[in-house]
């Protein structure tokens, strides 16, 4: 550590204090010492720092640091400013409980590689030793060049083939059996579903599996073809709006599942209303809507206390194979749904 402080220009307590992430040291200063450990190979005692955080804080009284952990994306946005459905202030809250600290770090998207590889320098540097990946359907995951093996390591959301790292996501597919039994329970008996091939690619086409058996085991309930829209989860194309419209007019169900929440404007432009005319369930959840109404703190809650024991217990890298922790969705009754008799 004294030729790390040598080097850069500054004591070995700035020297300390910066690997560890320390606010109080500048972002330059915290910049040029970790390019200068990274340079002579230094690497933090991820144990004797905490040995020495739990010590320092005994003796001020207080109780044990809490131990910082990364989430890593790729997106455009930051969830610390971005968090329209809760997932950060849900990740902030159960570490607080959990005793542990999330800072989010984003790679840059186009160039992912290289962006992995630095900040993998970067966590080590600061003594981090475990990260929440989210979400983990980022199809350019393949392409971060983590060191995956240096750290302890959950995903949250659907994931690719590879990495194979642990993770907690939502029970898509009883989800879909639970949204599907309480449609059929308020009467309706043409049920349609709107997918994607993108979607299909992130969950397996868990959805579309569902449906096929539902309607399998539910000779009263008459089936619709698959309507697959083309555009991505926060966007759509010209295409699937009158895509939409060919299809209903052609099949016309009389309800439709759906995570796409145009559909309630496209249906009100055909003239139609909901649920007067058509009833609409909800697989992601949106306000006023009946459906799936997960709690962003069901997904992270679990997510964070198997990190901790991951650290606990000092396992690293993917998982061969990779387990999964499946979380079940309540239903939410909404007004795009007429309700249930009795």
């Amino acid at each position: 550590m004294r030729d790390i402080a040598l080097r850069a220009g500054c004591s070995v307590s700035t020297v300390s204090r910066a690997l560890r992430g320390n606010p109080r040291i500048s972002r330059e200063v915290r910049g040029r010492v970790g390019e200068v450990a990274a340079e002579l190979g230094y690497r933090c005692d991820e144990n004797a720092s905490r040995l020495m955080s739990g010590f320092r804080a005994k003796a001020r009284g207080e109780g044990p640091a809490p131990e910082v952990v990364a989430l890593i994306h790729a997106q455009d946005c930051r969830y610390q400013t971005e968090d329209r459905l809760g997932f950060w202030s849900a990740l902030t809250s159960a570490g607080e409980a959990l005793g542990l600290e999330v800072n989010e770090f984003v790679l840059d998207p186009d160039d992912p590689g290289p962006s992995g590889r630095r900040l993998s320098r970067v966590l080590q540097h600061r003594g981090i030793r475990g990260a929440v990946l989210f979400p983990f359907y980022q199809p350019d995951i393949r392409r971060w060049e983590l060191d995956w093996d240096a750290f302890s390591l959950v995903a949250v959301g659907s994931s690719p083939e590879h990495p194979t790292i642990d993770r907690v996501d939502l029970s898509d597919y009883e989800d879909a059996m639970l949204c599907l039994g309480e449609i059929a329970a308020r009467g309706y008996r043409r049920i349609g579903l709107t997918s994607s091939t993108r979607s299909e690619l992130h969950t397996g086409g868990v959805f579309v599996a569902a449906y096929h058996y539902f309607m399998e085991t539910h000779p009263e309930i008459e089936p619709c073809p698959v309507l697959r829209l083309t555009g991505r989860s926060q966007s759509l194309t010209p295409n699937d709006r009158p895509a939409f419209e060919s299809w209903f007019r052609e099949h016309r169900p009389d309800a439709i599942v759906t995570s796409r929440h145009e559909v309630r404007e496209w249906l009100a432009g055909m003239g139609l209303s909901v649920p007067g005319d058509i009833g609409l369930a909800t697989l992601w959840p949106e306000k006023d809507w009946a459906g799936i109404a997960f709690e962003s703190s069901g997904l992270m809650r679990p997510a964070l206390e198997w990190l901790r024991a991951k650290l606990w217990s000092h396992k690293t890298g993917p998982g061969d194979p990779a387990q999964r922790l499946l979380v079940r969705s309540p239903w939410r009754e909404g007004e795009t749904l007429r309700r249930a008799e009795g």
